[in-house]
């Protein structure tokens, strides 16, 4: 999160990729085989959809060539990498068991959290575990609920979050939950109250850091779930709500300079997108292409900041403010 104060308020915000709702589940979207199950323009914030039923999400903590135990190795910035016992996952080939390319036939599954591609392909999808205080680890609360309600899987490790302490990580790891203000927490669903004239922009690229699937479902709610918790209870006389997908075309191009692979593509604040655009083949897509992140979110404070010093809110502009 990035802002500017003013009168003791947060002004402005922008967001590029973060764990918003089932953040889990939406880099697990790259991984493996889920993008071929995947439903699209399913993710809420609280789920993605498979189009499999849930009891056939498992944890495992060993299969028929490890008896004695499956070991799945992540990447944790800034801890480094990580073994940990056994696997979630949901079972594919209905074999009842994770099955993966064990090359190395030592019985450890090279997954992925925010590290290097996995080397070893899983004929399952599996889910990614994040770290959690107290050296625990938390998976979704969907997938927790799987491992609570399915009598196959495996027992789950002490170090592991159970439902009930999942469902408290997330509402304080979430951005869909809250931002943090002068005055502390602020919920989302009361951001009209506390936060009435805060300015919102989403940046995003037609390809992201994690979350790469191509119907973007993390910038696709960050941006509703804005639009809708700063229209929550307004008023006529507070100002109209002001979100945007990614900023001006005349500030990113500013930065951008004279790098022809990038292509800036303006969208007005405020407006209902249609999501069914946002794909990098569509010829008149709403994507950013070919643009570094960090020029988005550069342009997008430089924008916001020219914004609140000049009270300017309106949808776009034709020029940079001064």
């Amino acid at each position: 999160m990035l802002n500017s104060s003013k009168e003791n308020k947060i002004a402005w915000y922008v967001s590029w990729e973060g764990p918003f709702g089932g953040g889990g589940r939406m880099i697990a979207l790259d991984l493996n085989k889920a993008i071929d199950v995947y439903e699209e323009h399913s993710c809420t914030t609280e789920t993605c959809k498979y189009g499999l039923s849930s009891t056939r999400t498992y944890f495992a903590t060993s299969n028929s060539a490890c008896p004695d135990g499956i070991f799945t190795r992540y990447i944790f910035p800034p801890s480094g990498p990580q073994l940990i016992a056994g696997v979630a996952f949901i079972d594919i080939n209905n074999d009842g068991e994770f099955t993966w390319e064990d090359t190395d036939k030592n019985c450890v599954f090279d997954g992925v959290a925010f590290g290097p591609e996995n080397k070893e392909q899983a004929d399952d999808i599996y889910f990614v575990a994040f770290e959690a205080p107290n050296s625990m680890l938390a998976y979704t609360k969907d997938v927790a609920e799987a491992f609570t309600h399915n009598p196959l899987s495996h027992p789950v490790p002490n170090n592991i979050l159970d439902l009930h302490e999942t469902i408290a990580y997330w509402k304080e790891r979430s951005a869909a939950s809250y931002i943090e203000g002068p005055s502390g927490k602020v919920y989302l669903d009361n951001a009209a109250e506390y936060l009435d004239d805060l300015m919102v922009i989403i940046t995003a690229n037609d390809i992201d850091h994690v979350q790469t699937v191509k119907d973007h479902p993390h910038v696709k709610l960050q941006y509703d779930e804005w639009k809708r918790a700063l229209t929550y209870n307004a008023t006529s006389s507070e100002p109209a709500p002001w979100v945007r997908l990614n900023p001006d075309k005349v500030y990113a191009d500013y930065l951008v300079g004279g790098d022809l692979d990038c292509k800036n593509v303006d969208v007005d604040a405020n407006i209902d997108i249609a999501w069914e655009r946002y794909h990098a083949n569509d010829p008149d897509t709403i994507l950013q292409t070919g643009c570094p992140g960090r020029n988005s979110t550069n342009a997008a404070i430089l924008e916001l900041m020219d914004r609140v010093h000049y009270n300017d809110r309106s949808p776009n502009l034709s020029g940079m403010l001064q």
